[in-house]
């Protein structure tokens, strides 16, 4: 089965243009089975942001992101899945998580929850049972507060679309708020801990906890997106350090272009939620999921061992490029998972296109 093939101009940690060749694959899974290309639908490149729900991106969880960048510093790990109680049975909460090579990401998932005044303080109601539910930002910890300040709604900077976040613990404001669905095992909210006081004691609140791209307009992705000026110095410094040994980017022995410095950290395209931004993964873990499957709550799989062989020629003679695994997308509705890999040569800009005299690339067999 072919892959599909694209190129991405961009640019490097070190702020050098790059072309990027990235090629697409779909697999599908079984539990106890190593995963196989499907030969009955590939998922072709997401070539713009998508979202679920009614498709806002200010109050929707993000369904895809733009695949076509040249650069990801590391392996995102995307997970789209729901938390099953086992097949015949409902929960009130239980642990749902990802296990990948011998990185691990946990969540408990919790039923339906609100705040409930008592005398004068309030308390969490019990979790209703649930069946299934969704992992996404949109059940994390996080969103907006309305009710503190009348004509004022406060978001909360790691995620603007969850449920829970409170400044005033005012009891007759707050009976009814939603609660998460999702949090971290580690660090589990109490009525004592809920409210904040002021918006400025946001950064003491839990990181909200979910297995699905992090929202581009939250911290700290958000920052990511740009440098100030001292902060470009010293992140050029470092980054020339990092920069003495990056085997994937490039072919040992060409010259290299001049540095230049970054407008961005490269890790703003890195989308994956905390714990799943994993150092260069090899593509061919093991995949465990708990709770993630009704038949099966330890339900588990190996990635197809493919390492594609990227090629490109622009006149000089075929240069093959290491390949680098960049994106791991997997549907557990469908049972199925997606690999981007990358291969990445640096070359001299936009203008020294025009003196290619061949522009071939691709997936070698």
């Amino acid at each position: 089965m072919e892959w599909q093939t694209l190129i991405a101009p961009g640019y490097g940690p070190d702020g050098t243009p790059l072309l990027s060749i990235l090629c697409k694959r779909t697999y599908r899974f079984a539990h106890g089975m190593t995963a196989e290309p499907d030969p009955e639908k590939q998922i072709p490149f997401h070539e713009k942001d998508e979202f679920l729900d009614e498709g806002d991106p200010l109050k929707n969880a993000t369904r895809a992101e733009a695949e076509i960048i040249a650069y990801k510093p590391l392996t995102d790990v995307i997970l789209h899945a729901s938390a099953h109680a086992p097949k015949g049975q409902k929960a009130v909460s239980l642990d749902a998580g990802i296990m990948i090579g011998s990185y691990r990401k946990l969540a408990r998932v919790f039923g339906d929850r609100k705040v409930v005044v008592q005398g004068l303080g309030f308390a969490f109601s019990a979790p209703e049972p649930f069946e299934s539910m969704r992992l996404d930002y949109s059940r994390a910890y996080g969103g907006k507060d309305g009710r503190s300040l009348p004509g004022v709604e406060y978001s909360y900077p790691r995620n603007p679309i969850g449920k829970g976040f409170l400044i005033k613990d005012d009891p007759s404001l707050v009976q009814g708020l939603p609660l998460p669905n999702l949090e971290d095992t580690n660090r589990l909210l109490t009525p004592a801990h809920l409210a904040l006081d002021k918006f400025e004691n946001w950064p003491r609140q839990p990181e909200p906890c979910a297995f699905g791209y992090a929202p581009r307009n939250a911290f700290p992705r958000l920052q990511q997106s740009g440098l100030s000026k001292p902060d470009q110095i010293d992140a050029e410094a470092d980054r020339r350090m990092r920069m003495q040994d990056l085997p994937e980017l490039g072919v040992p022995g060409q010259s290299e272009p001049p540095m230049s410095m970054p407008l961005l950290n490269p890790e703003f395209f890195n989308g994956a939620p905390p714990g799943l931004k994993l150092p260069y993964l090899k593509g061919d873990e093991t995949v465990k999921l708990r709770y993630m499957d009704p038949e099966h709550p330890a339900f588990e799989f190996r990635l197809h061992p493919d390492r594609p062989r990227l090629a490109i020629d622009v006149g000089e003679g075929r240069v093959e490029l290491p390949a680098t695994l960049q994106t791991l997308e997997i549907y557990k509705a469908t049972n199925q998972y997606t690999a981007v890999w990358r291969g990445s040569v640096k070359y001299r800009g936009p203008e020294s296109l025009k003196l290619f005299t061949k522009f071939e690339y691709g997936v070698l067999d």
